[in-house]
Order: structure tokens, then C-alpha cells, then sequence
């Protein structure tokens, strides 16, 4: 079958067109670095590169949880160590006011000093962080933890955060740690001791010594739980942040293109468009009228 001039034309018009679009596509890779760009680049390959890319997203919003949390347990943990100096105080007054030397104005001073560390105590205990929440109440951190009478009103539930691809961990520390279901009632013992004080019972504060005592290392248990659970929050960022090395790898290794091998694509579409742009001149020559 005879070729006319027509169709040597429309092939020399393909050829130099697919070297064009080739060149270009090859030129966009060395650009932008990326072998697959749309679904159609790839499939498969677009499928894994965009995993990478979601799941790397969830990582940051994961890590902005943490941080949130990790520095409200950096509150708490402020707060429990104002109420570790506090509860120490006072076992230090009722060491004193408990000695037989001790007179009653004695006992009435130490009382008058810790009637005001209770209030400390409460403010202490009502730590709120940079959101507003108070850091103790639990689940409730719209409301304060501790009443003016120093009564817990918080709940017992700890807040959570998932941490971790299928990872949830506690990012809080209740106030009831402060209560009898942690051993006493912090507030109450100190309560307890300044009315022994100011009625000048020395039996009595003696008798409340080991309450006191138990304060204290009841106020270091919350503060060691409290420590704990931003140690494992950093561990949780860790991971997190070496997953989201793995998802640049893995998105990497799907999408991205070798440098090497797109500068050699460039030039291998380069001289074929070259070629391509020859064959079509000696083409054109030929249908030319002589």
C-alpha cells in the first residue's frame, strides 16, 4: 500500500509530539523530584506514596496531642511539688507543736501558718494549664478539682490520648491520688492536725503524725506517677518520630525518583525528541514540491 505525502506528515507530526510530551514528563521528574504524581503515573506505587503521606499526618496531629498533654502533666507535676513542700511544712509544724516544750502560743502559731498552707494547698491542687483546664480534676477539667473546703469534686478518670498507631496512654493524673482512695485525705489531715494545734492538744497532734507522714509520701507517689507518665509520652514521641523516618523512606521509595536515573531519562527523551525532530525535517523535505 502506497504512503502518501498525508500520512508521512501525520507520522513525522506523531513522532516529534511524543518526543515532546516525553521530554516534558522526564524534565517534570528531574523538577520536582517525584516519578509519580497521579494515580495513573502508578498505581499501585500512588497507592503506597499516599498511605505514607496520610499516615504521616496523623503522626503530627498525634504529636501536637502529646506535647499538649506532655505539658500539662509538666503542670501537674508543678503543682503536686508546691503541695510536696506544703504537706513537708506541715509535718514539720506538727514535729514541733507535738513536743511537750511546746506552748499553746506555740501551737496556736504553727496552727495560724498552716491554716494559710491549706489555702495554698487548695490553689496548688486547682493548677490549671495554659487551655484554662485545671490539671487534677480528672476528666472535668472545666471545673476546679478541690472545693473551698478542700473536698475533691474532680472524678477519678484519667484523660487519654492515642499516642501511637493504635496506642492510647494516660496524659493525666487525678486529684484523688489527694484522697482517702490514695491513703488519706491530704486536705483533711492538715485540717485535722491545725484544729489539734489551735485547741493546744499535744496528744492529739502527735497522734496525727503518722498521717501526716503518710501525706508526704502519698503527695510523692502521685508526683512519681505523674513523672512516669511523661516518660512514657516522650517514648510515644520517639516512636513517633522515627515512624515518620520510615513513612518519608517508604513514600521515598514509591514516589520519589532517582536523581540519577531522572537525569539519564531526561537525556535519553532529549535525544530522541532530537531524533524524532530529524526524521521529521528529512520527511517534510521530501513531500516538498522539486
Amino acid at each position: 500500500m502506497r504512503v502518501t505525502e498525508s500520512q508521512l506528515l501525520d507520522i513525522a507530526t506523531t513522532g516529534v509530539g511524543r518526543g515532546m510530551s516525553r521530554t516534558a514528563v522526564a524534565a517534570g521528574v528531574v523538577s520536582s523530584g517525584d516519578k509519580v504524581t497521579l494515580a495513573s503515573d502508578d498505581p499501585v506505587a500512588w497507592a503506597q506514596g499516599m498511605r505514607a503521606e496520610v499516615r504521616k499526618t496523623h503522626s503530627a496531629l498525634r504529636g501536637s496531642a502529646i506535647a499538649t498533654s506532655r505539658q500539662r502533666l509538666t503542670d501537674t507535676d508543678t503543682g503536686l511539688s508546691t503541695i510536696s513542700q506544703i504537706v513537708s511544712r506541715a509535718l514539720s509544724l506538727g514535729v514541733q507543736a507535738g513536743t511537750d516544750t511546746a506552748s499553746a502560743s506555740d501551737r496556736r502559731a504553727a496552727a495560724s501558718e498552716l491554716r494559710g498552707l491549706q489555702k495554698s494547698l487548695i490553689a496548688a491542687a486547682n493548677t490549671r494549664d495554659a487551655s484554662g483546664q485545671y490539671v487534677l480534676a480528672g476528666s472535668l477539667g472545666g471545673s476546679p478539682a478541690f472545693d473551698d473546703t478542700g473536698a475533691f469534686v474532680g472524678d477519678a478518670v484519667d484523660r487519654t490520648i492515642t499516642s501511637g498507631e493504635g496506642l492510647d496512654q494516660a496524659a493525666s493524673v487525678s486529684g484523688s491520688l489527694l484522697t482517702v482512695a490514695g491513703g488519706v485525705d491530704v486536705y483533711a489531715t492538715l485540717d485535722q492536725l491545725a484544729t489539734a494545734m489551735e485547741q493546744n492538744n499535744g496528744a492529739g497532734v502527735r497522734g496525727l503524725l503518722d498521717s501526716v507522714r503518710g501525706a508526704v509520701t502519698q503527695v510523692a507517689n502521685a508526683r512519681t506517677t505523674t513523672g512516669l507518665r511523661m516518660k512514657a509520652l516522650d517514648d510515644a514521641d520517639s516512636a513517633r518520630l522515627d515512624l515518620e523516618k520510615n513513612l518519608d523512606v517508604m513514600r521515598a521509595n514509591a514516589m520519589e525518583a532517582d536523581p540519577a536515573q531522572a537525569a539519564s531519562d531526561f537525556t535519553r527523551s532529549q535525544q530522541a525528541l532530537q531524533a524524532a525532530q530529524l526524521i521529521a525535517q528529512q520527511i517534510v523535505s521530501l513531500t516538498q514540491p522539486r
